[in-house]
């Protein structure tokens, strides 16, 4: 028989000051573990080290499980998706050079530092990194950074083409007589979905055509097809989560959560779900009765 478990929930307001009050409130009641919190993880997890209650956040934030051993994390970091994105780009897409177009802030800086390590130490070569305003609307500047990576191929003749006139008469506007052709397959773009789908399109205008577009987890948005639909197909982005998935194990859960709540679970709703089944796994292993037991069990599925 399934060990009866119940859940106490805490509503965090999504303030540090609520989130703390809300960890101190289930310590005092006796949980034997907390999942939680999405943010402001930084905000309760040395109280749960210090009151010894395993925790298992659901947050991207760095250095939060190094508080110590009951801290635990379920969440799609920065270095797990670059470590996707790289080994996809490289062996299933066959690309050996890269570039970075990165918003010159703390998210874009991160992702663009753990892109160029990970390709480089993989084999790869990131030919150029460049950073614009996280201000910007216009991207020519930057993006013309990137054409220093590319040569001028002649066209086919004008004479040789079958529409080809005799008049002698030009157009005003006067088609290029090359195209680009680049030294790099790759175009890394670690931004979120409204500011990247305004700078792919203005990719396309300056002719940078014919590469990977690669982004980071918040591309999977219907935002990055609203605002750029035609220039981002076939984009790639790793993620945590994929409800369209065929796997079994996700129809059933997918379905499940549809019939419950009628609306298609997230990343979010997919990373709490296999959270709980965690804990509710460890809490019917035998012998499980303390938090430390908890603790050392969810160590031991490491």
């Amino acid at each position: 028989a399934e060990t009866p478990v119940q859940v106490v929930v805490k509503d965090t307001a999504s303030e540090a000051d609520a989130t703390l009050r809300g960890l101190r409130e289930l310590a005092q009641e006796g949980v034997s573990a907390v999942i939680g919190p999405i943010v402001h993880a930084e905000a309760v997890v040395q109280e749960a080290q210090a009151a010894g209650v395993p925790i298992i956040s659901i947050t991207q934030k760095e250095g939060v499980t190094g508080v110590g051993d009951h801290v635990f994390r379920n969440f799609i970091t920065p270095p797990a998706q670059v470590r996707s994105l790289v080994a996809y780009a490289l062996t299933r897409l066959g690309t050996s050079q890269a570039v970075i177009l990165y918003p010159d802030e703390p998210y874009g800086r991160t992702f663009m530092g753990l892109f160029r390590d990970e390709f480089q130490a993989r084999g790869g070569e990131v030919l150029g990194a460049v950073a614009y305003s996280p201000s910007a609307t216009d991207f020519s500047a930057p993006i013309k950074k990137l054409l220093r990576f590319s040569q001028k191929v002649p066209k086919e003749s004008r004479a040789d083409r079958p529409d080809s006139r005799s008049s002698g008469r030009r157009s005003r506007i006067e088609e290029k007589d090359y195209d680009l052709a680049f030294d790099f397959q790759a175009v890394f773009i670690p931004d979120e979905p409204g500011k990247a789908g305004m700078l792919v399109p203005q990719l396309a205008y300056h002719d940078v055509k014919g590469v990977y577009l690669l982004g980071t987890n918040l591309w999977h948005s219907e935002a990055l097809i609203q605002h750029a639909g035609p220039y981002v197909q076939g984009a790639i982005m790793p993620d945590a989560f994929l409800a369209t998935s065929n796997e079994p194990a996700v129809v059933r859960f997918v379905s499940a959560f549809e019939q419950t709540f009628q609306t298609t679970p997230g990343s979010i709703e997919a990373m709490a779900y296999d959270t709980a089944k965690i804990l509710s796994d460890v809490a019917s292993r035998p012998g499980v009765r303390f938090r430390s037991d908890v603790t050392a069990a969810l160590h031991a599925s490491e």
